[in-house]
């Protein structure tokens, strides 16, 4: 039937860059390893999504969509 019509979620999020060492080993996980050398590799980082608005869509139990500002 497909997704068509079905609820979802839009975030609007500002995102910053971490490369702190601690930061980097600490989300680290053997997998990368497909893309990346390890968690010191210079092309791995970590960015962090703060949301800033949440709108719920095409909830059947709404009139329409919902949103949640926060600060």
């Amino acid at each position: 039937k497909g997704c068509y019509g079905q609820p979802y979620l839009e975030i609007t999020a500002k995102a910053s860059i971490h490369d702190e060492t601690e930061l980097r080993q600490h989300f680290w996980h053997e997998n990368f390893l497909k893309y990346l050398k390890g968690p010191d590799d210079p092309n791995y980082i970590v960015i962090r999504c703060k949301p800033q608005k949440i709108r719920l869509i095409n909830h059947p139990e709404s009139d329409g969509p919902y949103t949640l500002t926060l600060t």
